[in-house]
């Protein structure tokens, strides 16, 4: 999954911030899978991008997929606007902490590509397959 067999025999005083972060996501996905929590429907995630290299921000995207695909809703956190809009399907975009927009991505996050000045971004993806299911991210925007 996050490719956390070698590490296995060692100590968690031994792991890097980027092996940790990826123990971390692989004991919270292990709790919402449908093989082993069935009636699970939604997963937070809090920056679960950070201290990850491409090739396991990739292997986690695909791991978000696979859930989706599942029927989960995910929602998370993410200061990285690119991965943002590469995933995000529907948006809603906050400023001080109220809603000034929602609707498609491309319309709502159009000001943003613009330069506009938004205190932070929240979409959310539907995936194929899943109807109920998004992947979503919440990312601040600073200007």
């Amino acid at each position: 999954m996050l490719g956390l067999g070698d590490k296995l025999g060692r100590s968690v005083n031994q792991l890097s911030g980027g092996e940790w972060q990826r123990v971390r996501l692989a004991a919270v996905v292990l709790q919402i899978h449908p093989d082993a929590n069935p009636v699970g429907q939604l997963l937070l995630l809090d920056e679960p991008m950070n201290s990850l290299d491409v090739a396991q921000q990739n292997a986690l995207d695909r791991v978000l997929h696979h859930l989706c695909q599942a029927g989960i809703a995910i929602v998370m956190s993410s200061h990285d606007l690119n991965h943002t809009l590469r995933h995000a399907h529907k948006a809603w975009l906050l400023k001080r902490g109220k809603l000034i927009a929602c609707g498609r991505r491309e319309e709502v996050l159009h000001p943003l590509l613009s330069g506009a000045s938004l205190r932070s971004a929240l979409s959310t993806t539907r995936r194929r397959g899943a109807s109920n299911a998004h992947f979503g991210h919440l990312s601040k925007i600073v200007s």
